[in-house]
């Protein structure tokens, strides 16, 4: 549960044992009238007999899912809240400025979490936090195992694909530590990389991405992606080789069944119309099995999905125009990184029959890895459930977490500029 890995919040100004004690039937209201509740709610949500009743080919049992992660946002959200309000209350009766101490669910809201994801890349840029890298490099070498070991059973090839966005061309230190994970990937496992760096560095970031608000493709990323791999696949000998699938799910994608939304939460960047077929895709039409020709499946978060264009202009749908040959799918989850990747191919990703499978990757990959909240996106039910930081990693947010709070009370203070997408040289 959250409350495993939270810090108890605590109040900046002065209370006394004896006020304290006189708080306690703030404390009950808030723990029966908000936690029980809310504790029982999610711990419903969170069984998994739904799951074995009915399979994962219940679009219902994938709106629950959907909506579980909706819920326990929320709950975490307002629990943070609701905790702290006796300390709140008795500072603004008595006269006295409160503090805020951040822990987890203090900064799970949208603009709090942003503020602190800023501060975690600069925290991972720190010297001192070269002992979280080692960790998070074997954690991402173990997991790239294991969806090895899934792709053979299913005879379908792997490819690596690093794919460039925000300021690509300024390194910093993740570029380096990333690099050298991909080195350690390329020699140890032996999977071939795709490398879009050269190709992007040749346009300006504010062409291909919508920085500098965003580091999310424009139309041109996409056109520069999909012709990257047109040329990759010349030299390709691709043939129908994965397990053909006698019986499957119905659902074979990540995103919510039939979903078909204008999207125009952030129209300072683009509107944009986001449409998901019936089996959880980012496409305009079912599969249909069996299949007619080689079939090539991109996983990955929301660069892969394609925020911000609409759905014929992701690099999924250009290809599938300049190489009728093969079949392109669009796969993977926004927020999501490798393990996820991992429980979804063996769940349902292996019945899209893709022989073979494109994992793109940037450094937020490893980030998402360390992000405590990650268990409120995660795809596995055990992720959901929360995470378990080492002590390295868990040291890596608590000086994070520092840094919050040392600049909580000045409006003015901007973290420095940090690429959050950015992998290689």
């Amino acid at each position: 549960m959250p409350s495993s890995t939270t810090p108890s919040p605590t109040s900046g100004c002065e209370i006394s044992a004896a006020q304290t004690k006189r708080l306690w039937r703030w404390n009950l209201i808030a723990a029966f009238g908000i936690f029980l509740p809310a504790l029982c709610a999610e711990g419903l949500l969170r069984y998994q007999e739904p799951m074995m009743r009915w399979g994962n080919a219940s679009v219902l049992v994938q709106k629950i899912n959907h909506y579980k992660n909706r819920a326990s946002l929320k709950y975490i959200t307002v629990s943070a809240s609701f905790k702290t309000l006796p300390q709140q209350l008795y500072c603004k009766l008595t006269g006295q400025k409160y503090e805020m101490s951040y822990s987890y669910p203090d900064i799970l809201n949208g603009p709090e979490r942003d503020r602190f994801l800023d501060e975690l890349r600069i925290v991972m840029d720190e010297p001192q936090s070269d002992a979280m890298w080692v960790e998070l490099i074997e954690s991402y070498r173990q997991e790239t195992a294991r969806l090895k070991e899934s792709l053979k059973a299913n005879h379908s090839d792997l490819v690596l694909m690093y794919v460039p966005a925000g300021e690509y061309l300024k390194p910093n230190h993740r570029i380096e530590k990333t690099r050298e994970m991909f080195e350690r990937l390329i020699k140890d496992e032996q999977i071939p990389v795709w490398d879009l760096l050269p190709d992007f560095s040749e346009h300006a970031t504010n062409t291909t991405t919508f920085e500098p608000l965003d580091g999310h493709y424009r139309p041109l990323g996409h056109e520069l992606v999909a012709d990257f791999v047109e040329k990759q696949l010349a030299g390709m000998d691709l043939k129908q080789q994965a397990v053909a699938h006698k019986t499957r799910t119905k659902i074979l994608g990540d995103l919510d069944p039939f979903m078909h939304e204008r999207s125009e939460h952030r129209p300072d960047i683009a509107v944009y119309e986001l449409k998901v077929n019936g089996q959880g895709l980012r496409l305009d039409y079912e599969l249909e099995f069996p299949k007619k020709k080689p079939r090539i499946a991109f996983y990955g978060d929301s660069m892969t999905i394609g925020y911000y264009v609409d759905n014929d202009q992701t690099w999924g749908a250009l290809l599938n125009q300049k190489i009728p040959q093969y079949e392109f799918i669009i796969a993977g989850k926004s927020g999501c990184t490798l393990p996820d990747f991992v429980y979804s191919f063996d769940h349902h990703g292996k019945f899209l029959e893709a022989d073979l499978i494109v994992l793109t990757y940037n450094d937020s990959d490893l980030m998402d890895m360390l992000d405590p909240f990650r268990r409120v996106m995660s795809l596995a039910p055990k992720g959901r459930r929360g995470s378990k930081l080492t002590s390295v990693q868990q040291d890596v947010v608590d000086r994070t977490l520092a840094r919050l709070k040392e600049h909580a009370n000045d409006p003015d203070y901007v973290p420095a500029k940090s690429n959050s997408k950015i992998a290689a040289k």
